[in-house]
């Protein structure tokens, strides 16, 4: 077993983490088969416990393509439906339907107050 190697991706302004070496992409692959074939047994029974396999197999699927645990992320989502992403909100606008709260008063403050109307307090001069 070699060791493990992984790069990092940005991702909008973040960055994530992403395993590349060869026996990963092999788990990943067999995770993404595994999972079509148990999602492909699950709708040729059309039963209850065909349905449970069904979802186990989109899951699984999910899982290998991804590599990110669907249980996890229906459970941030069902837990905290409407998570504000913490940015300042629209400034003076008392009636707008964002669900972005500030994350605390100096970016409000920061938000509401720009564009400033003073001039910087010292210019450059080329004497």
């Amino acid at each position: 077993m070699n060791a493990p190697r992984y790069i990092a991706v940005k991702i909008g302004n973040d960055y994530e983490i992403r395993r590349i070496d060869p026996e990963h992409r092999a788990n990943a692959a067999t995770a993404v088969a595994a999972g079509i074939l148990m999602g492909a047994i699950g709708l040729s029974r059309r039963s209850l416990p065909g349905l449970a396999l069904l979802a186990g197999g989109i899951g699984l699927s999910y899982y290998g393509w991804t590599g990110k645990n669907p249980l996890n992320a229906l459970r941030s989502k069902m837990c905290n439906p409407s998570l504000p992403e913490g940015a300042a909100s629209h400034a003076h606008d008392g009636s707008s339907n964002a669900t972005q709260v500030p994350e605390n008063e100096v970016d409000e403050a920061a938000m509401e107050s720009f564009p400033a109307s003073d001039p910087p307090a010292r210019y450059a001069t080329s004497r």
